[in-house]
């Protein structure tokens, strides 16, 4: 399971149609698939304004979307009190930094999404690979138990 799937405090979505740049429209040139941690921007007129994070899932059986095609995706919004408002037929601008337009996304749908919701904090077990980049005086008791006193 991806990690923003942990930490993200609901389980509403936005349904999007999704159309890639190509390098010569200022896009990437690689591809996308499921799990891709977007930054979407609103546009209006003159006026911009950040949404912030929101992973997609790709939908339809795609396993990417290239650049130049098109693609039904679900956006999650990470933060989702600055979504609000945010409905169909709202054309939200994906971007990797400011100014650089990777794609556009029509909303053709909001599911569930609350105007609030904290962030799941819970514990997440380590897995052993993850426990090596943790300082030893930064880990919970329980952990310290699981580790062998000689591990690198």
């Amino acid at each position: 399971m991806d990690r923003w799937r942990r930490l993200i405090g609901h389980d509403g979505r936005l349904l999007a149609d999704l159309r890639l740049s190509t390098p010569g429209e200022g896009g990437r040139g690689r591809a996308v698939q499921s799990g891709y941690h977007a930054s979407w921007w609103l546009i209006l007129g003159d006026e911009e304004r950040c949404l912030g994070s929101g992973p997609i899932d790709l939908l339809d059986g795609r396993r990417s979307i290239k650049p130049g095609d098109s693609g039904r995706i679900a956006i999650h919004p990470m933060d989702p009190s600055a979504w609000r408002g945010i409905d169909t037929p709202s054309v939200l601008h994906l971007r990797e930094r400011v100014g650089q337009t990777l794609g556009v996304a029509m909303v053709t749908a909001r599911v569930d999404v609350p105007d609030e919701a904290p962030l799941r904090l819970d514990a997440v077990p380590l897995r052993p690979a993850e426990v090596r980049l943790v300082r030893r005086d930064e880990l919970p008791a329980q952990v310290l138990h699981e580790v062998p006193r000689g591990t690198p």
